[in-house]
């Protein structure tokens, strides 16, 4: 690291190291088993099924690994479809949100 004080035109730098050690037990995206519900086929090129084991009432959020939405869908069904044929390819995040506004379930989906 360079510091250079613009009033003074005097420079200073420092070299250190610095090692980051990672636990692979707590990285990654953790699915949720609180609801029980399926997606598939996964991976998958146009069409993403959700199926839930019971009744629930709420909605469907597709997410990137970003965060960005894709698609927020009502549950209607114990079974819904989601066109993902648009979506570039990658990883993306279905969160299922019931109505009161608390995230119930959440699983992971390729779009190949």
């Amino acid at each position: 690291m360079t510091i250079w004080d613009s009033i003074t035109s005097c420079t200073s730098t420092y070299c250190d190291s610095i090692y980051i050690s990672a636990d692979s037990t707590t990285a990654g995206i953790f699915e949720s088993e609180t609801l029980d519900f399926m997606v598939y086929p996964n991976p998958s090129k146009s069409v993403v099924n959700v199926s839930f084991n019971g009744n629930i009432s709420g909605s469907i959020r597709v997410t990137d690994l970003m965060g960005r939405e894709m698609e927020l869908l009502p549950i209607l069904t114990s079974s819904s479809k989601i066109d993902v044929s648009a979506f570039p390819k990658g990883v993306y995040l279905i969160q299922v949100i019931d109505n009161f506004g608390n995230k119930v379930g959440l699983k992971k989906f390729i779009r190949d």
